[in-house]
């Protein structure tokens, strides 16, 4: 298969579940910085029969997904859908099950028009092979043998249509480099027969080093995640090739894969891989610049090829929302190392909080557009807003900001363009908000109701402050990026300002909203994993030395606790708390943390599968 277009990539894995408020957040599709070229939608995942799939958006709805991706598209950006993800399970031990994930994955390729897809299979459910499988070359496990079939058949399908088929696979080590210092199977290397069988198929392997300890490089030695040496030394082994156990004596080859069949997989931020394998952008750097150019850092492990490999196709990361949640520095050092056109300087990165992506405000409005910009070599030297190609506005000292007074009702796109000392630009993602004329959204209400708009679902997202009516009352939210809560179902998140009249609301409704709001604290609690798939979470949040911290489990709705626990602050600062999830139902809940001695209150969301 000759390479594709582009020549570098910047993959990231995009995460359809949670909310806009949550940590990492929910990050709407059309949204996704524009650095990342190629985006995987995760997960597509398999019903009872271990083999069809299915993929259906959490939020908003199919047509607006694929509205989405025809948008990306249109730049000149790749969307695959991922298969597996940590908790999926494909197995197609027989022509049933192989003829049903052929035909549900070619469905889905075609209702949202992709670009191709990817395999994330992970755990011995779905990769083991049988005892006495031992040539790579030749499997026979039959799990093994229909899914390298179906895939070509499912490549083949689309590129009959004239659609290209991008097709690219994340193993992790265990499955692939492991197979080196190891014997082969029925674990270890396992991965290897799906590679080698659809090599001509294959667009790029995007191998995950991360949550994976240390494994044997080509040298015999052992190496460490979270470091370059890790990095450089199993991107080699990709693309040298090697002896499966060859430690050990063996002599069958697993071949080369071309430099612009790898890509190399790494964790966005620290969260994104709590089992391990983050470390900084700057040593991530050092490796690109060893494995592509041949410059060494110093490190432990040397490149076979000294000079390196300058078709190395490029970087993935888990995940797009954790990238966020770091106003995207890891896409932005990745695409600067590939694409920079400024010899010598790296351009600035970018990005907008607030307002939030699909606020909804009323015309007139006031927006205030804050960002966030820094450069790596140098200063920032201006941050110019705009609404669309029109400029706003210029903002040339931190905190970067500009008001836009007066808005009138439409839908907007609001960008930010940081400009450095170097006169390097960088564009941030947009935002897109919507202004509602008050004269037709406030259903005719008069009084105290008197202009206030109608609440609506998503894409509609609501501040702290604003207030809506719905079913002849008025409510008044409590909390930032709210949305898809009903008001008169949750007071906890819809503080009820009583019915809609001809005179001003009543005083004691009005006392209650104030002091909801004043007491629900903006600074977001940390919780991850998020989504929850096992028995446990971890908290992080600040507190005083020995101060009393009550944490609460609710639904949505606000009602009596579901889970209950007291803790007391064992120092100054960033508190680490484990709570056992273990008997809670799946579902949305609120994690809700009460500090006793400064009445404070902190809330997140949080997804129990």
């Amino acid at each position: 298969m000759a390479q594709v277009s582009p020549a570098h990539v910047v993959v990231g894995y995009w995460q359809d579940w949670g909310s806009t408020s949550d940590s990492p957040p929910y990050v709407p599709l059309r949204s996704i910085d524009s650095r990342y070229n190629v985006i995987d939608l995760a997960f597509a995942t398999t019903g009872g029969d271990f083999a069809t799939v299915s993929f259906a958006p959490n939020i908003g709805t199919a047509a607006t997904m694929q509205s989405d991706i025809a948008f990306l598209q249109s730049q000149g950006r790749k969307v695959l859908l991922s298969v597996g993800g940590e908790n999926g399970t494909l197995i197609l031990t027989t022509a049933a099950q192989k003829q049903a994930f052929i035909s549900s994955l070619e469905a889905l390729l075609d209702q949202y028009n992709l670009d191709g897809f990817d395999l994330d299979l992970e755990g011995g459910t779905t990769l083991i092979l049988d005892n006495g499988d031992n040539n790579f070359m030749s499997p026979t496990t039959p799990r093994v043998v229909n899914l390298i079939s179906a895939v070509q058949q499912v490549v083949a399908y689309r590129q009959a249509k004239g659609r290209p088929c991008w097709f690219t696979m994340a193993p992790e080590t265990f499955y692939v480099e492991t197979a080196f210092a190891n014997a082969y199977g029925p674990l270890v290397g396992a991965y290897l027969p799906i590679i080698y069988g659809l090599r001509n198929q294959l667009t790029f392997l995007q191998p995950q080093f991360y949550n994976t300890g240390s494994v044997t490089g080509l040298d015999g030695k052992n190496y460490n995640e979270a470091t370059p040496d890790f990095t450089v030394a199993m991107a080699e082994m990709l693309m040298t090739g090697f002896a499966v156990n060859g430690l050990n004596g063996g002599t069958q080859v697993f071949p080369a894969l071309r430099p612009d069949q790898v890509v190399i997989g790494l964790p966005s931020t620290q969260a994104a891989a709590p089992s391990g394998g983050y470390y900084s952008n700057a040593g991530v750097t050092q490796a690109l610049n060893y494995l592509t150019k041949g410059q060494s850092f110093g490190g432990a492990y040397k490149l076979r090829n000294p000079a390196g490999y300058p078709g190395l196709r490029g970087v993935m990361n888990w995940s797009i929302s954790y990238d966020q949640t770091t106003g995207y520095a890891f896409a932005a050092n990745i695409y600067n190392f590939f694409n920079s056109s400024v010899p010598g300087n790296t351009p600035p990165t970018v990005s907008i909080t607030s307002p939030a992506a699909g606020a909804s405000l009323i015309a007139p409005a006031r927006v205030t557009i804050n960002a966030t910009a820094a450069d790596a070599d140098g200063t920032v030297a201006k941050v110019d807003f705009f609404n669309g190609t029109t400029q706003l506005g210029t903002s040339t000292t931190a905190p970067y900001t500009f008001t836009w007074n007066n808005v009138a009702a439409g839908s907007y796109t609001i960008t930010a363009v940081a400009t450095d000392n170097g006169g390097a630009s960088t564009t941030s993602s947009s935002v897109s908000l919507t202004v509602k004329d008050t004269t037709t959204s406030g259903g005719g209400n008069t009084g105290n109701c008197a202009n206030i708009p109608a609440y609506q679902p998503y894409p509609a997202v609501y501040m702290k402050g604003d207030k809506v009516t719905y079913n002849g009352k008025l409510y008044q939210s409590t909390s930032d990026n709210l949305f898809n809560v009903t008001p008169g179902t949750a007071d906890w998140w819809w503080a009820p300002l009583g019915s809609c009249t001809a005179s001003v609301t009543n005083t004691g409704q009005t006392a209650l909203a104030a002091k909801l709001a004043a007491t629900t604290d903006s600074r977001p609690l940390t919780i991850y994993p998020n989504p929850v798939s096992g028995a446990a979470i971890q908290l992080q949040l600040d507190a005083h030395n020995g101060e009393r911290l009550s944490i609460d489990i609710v639904s949505v709705s606000g009602t009596a606790p579901i889970l209950h626990r007291e803790y007391v602050a064992a120092g100054e600062g960033t508190q680490l708390m484990t709570l056992d999830l273990g008997r809670l139902p799946a579902g949305l809940w609120i994690v809700r943390v009460k500090h006793a001695g400064e009445g404070r209150e902190e809330t997140s969301k949080i997804i129990k599968l």
